[in-house]
């Protein structure tokens, strides 16, 4: 895979074309992170994302929860979960597939 590829088009998104990466850019990257076994480089990404001002979506959560699967950091997993429901963001079947994935490994 090419993640490098796909991390790189983030800052350049905003130096040529003036555009902020959003939740669905963001979550893009993360997954080309995830699919390649980078899946610490995805969750990096997303903590950078809300460093940033950008505010995760069900997307992003669901795609750094699949990360923390991939890792086998349950913990994180259910962390996450835990801040979906506080932000009023309801989980889908794909996430809670993901955290009861990551709880067992």
């Amino acid at each position: 895979g090419r993640w490098e590829d796909a991390l790189s088009l983030l800052p350049r998104m905003t130096r040529q074309s003036g555009l902020q990466p959003d939740a669905i850019s963001v979550s893009t990257a993360m997954n080309a992170c995830k699919r390649c076994g980078q899946w610490e480089k995805a969750l990096e990404i997303f903590i950078e994302m809300r460093a940033k001002g950008v505010e995760p979506d069900l997307i992003s959560f669901s795609t750094a929860i699949s990360a923390c699967e991939k890792g086998g950091q349950w913990e994180r997993a259910k962390g996450f979960l835990d801040e979906m429901r506080q932000r009023g963001i309801p989980p889908n079947v794909i996430t809670f597939s993901a955290v009861i994935s990551a709880c067992g490994k």
